[in-house]
This record gives structure tokens, C-alpha cells and sequence, in this order.
């Protein structure tokens, strides 16, 4: 009697697809670029987090960064959040393989490696205490920070540990994190790194230096993908009230029909209203028919 809405996909089998293609592509070989759009609610960052475990399937690293409104002001926001959560699945490593990412850090950062210290603090626990160093001007402090934090994540290139990195909202990165991204889109000096990037695709939310950017990554660079997310169709809408309510999909058809009229097919509002209608009451336990 209580109510149970499925947490898996729907009618998104064919974007899952391309997106666990091109990470296999991707762990083989150089890394790619895969752009992901659509309305709110439709259900961008559920696709891209259903890939978790068949990336560590393939014995691979999955992790994310978020950029939001409020922070837009405070560069690499999106970059820092998934270099820290790099950081915290390699500390859950065996001691040897710790020891051996101190070695990549120390090796290629050299004291730069203290900048990645001062905004990802879990990273002294694997190089361990650092000193500080010089500081410079602001053009120049910036400058510094942007390379190290370019060497930084270079470093998570593996062959045997493909990535899969996750930015979300990007419609709200900062300048600097656009420019660390066409970096890697442009010159790709990574291999094994699948990079996602989700967005909001209104005018009211795409500021206009990242609706320039992506457009000019586009153009450049041609092996990057795009994908828009759609709302979901009326079977689609069918297979999921079935599942939910444990009832034939022949019998739920007016059921799901109505949910589309509402929702336009969002997934997001279909979930709300399905939780509606079963908290007033309009859906009942009834014996199941033969």
C-alpha cells in the first residue's frame, strides 16, 4: 500500500548508450567530451550518475563537481569539488597505492603541489606536511594556481583506472573553469578521461559566456558529442506507472495519459505527481487483475 517509484531510467536507453560507448572509447584511448543539455527536471544528472557502476566496473574512477548560481564568482568550483572527491576514493586506496600517488604529486608539482593543499586539504594526507610558498602578485598567483591545477589533473590520467568526470550545472561556471576546460577540450593532453558536461539549455539560465564557449568548442574540436534530453514519451510514462504501481501496462494507459497532459512528460513532475495523487488519496490499492 505504500508507494514505490522505481529508481531506475526510463526511455533513456539509447543516451546511456552513448555515454558508456564513448567512456569505453575514451579508457582505451585519448579523452573525450560529451555535452549533455535539456530543461530542468528531465533527468541530466540521474542519466550521467547511472554510469557509476559500470565505470567501476571497468575498474575505473567516477567523480563529480557541481557548479551553482550563488558561487559563480569563485573560480574552479566544479573542477575543485571532483578533484576532491579523486582524492578521497584514492584515500580509501591500500597504503601502496597511496604511496605511490605521492610520488605522481610531489614528482610533477614540485612545492606548486601546496596550492592544491590550500584548497583541497585531504591532499597533505597523502603528500604529507608541506611548506608554504612565495607568494606573488594576484595575475601571477593566478597564473600558478591555473597550472598547477592543470598538472593536478593531468595526473589522474591511467590507463588501468580509466575516469569518468562529471561536471554539473555548467551553465553557471566561473571564467577560469571555462578556460581549464577548453584546455583539455582543445588541446586534449589527457587520455582515459571521459569528461561530461551537463547544462540548462534556456536563454534565462545559460549565461552568455558559456553558451559562447560551448559553441566555439563545437566548431573546433570534432570529437565532441551532444546530447539533448528530452522529456519522456507516453509509453515511456506507461512502463514507469506499471512498475509503480504493480499493474498491467494495458490497464494504466488512461492513467498515464492523464500524467502526460499534466507534466508534458518531465520526468521530474511525473514523479511529483504521481506522489500527489497517491498522498490525496486518488490512487488505491485494488486487487490485481488477472
Amino acid at each position: 500500500g505504500k508507494l514505490q517509484i522505481p529508481s531506475k531510467l526510463y526511455g533513456r536507453e539509447k543516451e546511456k548508450k552513448i555515454l558508456l560507448d564513448t567512456f569505453h572509447r575514451a579508457a582505451k584511448n585519448f579523452s573525450e567530451l560529451i555535452f549533455i543539455h535539456g530543461y530542468t527536471g528531465t533527468g541530466k544528472t540521474t542519466l550521467v550518475n547511472e554510469l557509476r557502476k559500470d565505470v567501476l566496473k571497468a575498474n575505473g574512477y567516477f567523480i563529480s563537481g557541481k557548479y551553482e548560481e550563488l558561487n559563480r564568482n569563485i573560480p574552479y568550483t566544479g573542477f575543485l569539488m571532483a578533484a576532491r572527491d579523486f582524492i578521497r576514493q584514492i584515500l580509501l586506496g591500500k597504503a601502496e597505492e597511496i604511496e605511490i600517488w605521492k610520488d605522481k604529486i610531489l614528482n610533477n608539482l614540485g612545492q606548486n603541489a601546496k596550492l592544491i593543499i590550500n584548497e583541497i586539504p585531504e591532499v597533505e594526507i597523502i603528500t604529507g606536511k608541506m611548506e608554504d610558498i612565495e607568494e606573488l602578485d594576484d595575475q601571477e598567483s593566478n597564473n600558478r594556481f591555473h597550472l598547477a591545477l592543470k598538472n593536478f589533473i593531468q595526473l589522474f590520467q591511467d590507463s588501468g583506472h580509466p575516469i569518468l568526470i562529471f561536471l554539473d550545472n555548467l551553465q553557471w561556471a566561473d571564467s577560469s573553469s571555462l578556460k581549464l576546460l577548453e584546455y583539455f577540450t582543445l588541446q586534449m593532453q589527457t587520455k582515459h578521461i571521459l569528461l561530461v558536461c551537463s547544462y540548462q539549455n534556456t536563454e534565462a539560465n545559460l549565461y552568455y559566456t558559456v553558451k559562447i564557449f560551448i559553441q566555439e568548442v563545437k566548431e573546433k574540436y570534432s570529437q565532441v558529442q551532444d546530447i539533448k534530453i528530452n522529456n519522456l514519451k507516453i509509453e515511456d510514462i506507461n512502463n514507469l506507472v506499471s512498475d509503480t504501481i504493480n499493474y498491467p501496462q494495458e490497464k494504466c494507459l488512461e492513467l498515464s495519459d492523464l500524467i502526460y497532459q499534466k507534466t508534458s512528460g518531465n520526468p521530474f513532475f511525473v514523479n511529483e505527481f504521481l506522489k500527489l495523487i497517491y498522498l490525496e488519496q486518488y490512487l488505491q490499492p485494488v486487487e490485481k487483475p488477472g
